[in-house]
């Protein structure tokens, strides 16, 4: 089987692995990497999560960014209501990140989504 090129799309950070969700990105994620390319993208990260993350996942490329700070719900729920997105997207997607992906779109061979 040829290596692919795979691109992770998480809404958090796998790392540190203390939830169901967590343990499920970190170990396919893991397992993804031992045979093919990965990248991880994930929003919502901050500096010392992706310093964590990279001794935890030395085989992934890590990008990300990082998402509004907290305390922001009242906003997030407005945006959810004005555009009719669930309230979990509302609070982590950016344009910040729809631009890096965008970047990204046309150079993996799969694009893998965690629950967003």
């Amino acid at each position: 089987m040829r290596s692919l090129n795979i691109l992770v799309l998480a809404p958090l950070p796998p790392w540190p692995v203390n939830s169901g969700s967590k343990v499920r990105m970190f170990h396919l994620t893991r397992a993804l990497s031992a045979r093919h390319r990965v990248t991880l993208f994930s929003l919502r990260t901050s500096a010392s999560a992706g310093e964590d993350m990279r001794r935890q996942l030395p085989d992934v490329e890590l990008r990300s960014v990082e998402g509004p700070p907290n305390g922001r719900r009242l906003p997030s729920i407005l945006r959810s209501l004005r555009r009719g997105d669930p309230i979990h997207v509302a609070e982590a997607w950016s344009s910040r990140a729809a631009g890096e992906l965008s970047r990204l779109r046309d150079t993996y061979d799969i694009l893998h989504v965690f629950h967003l």
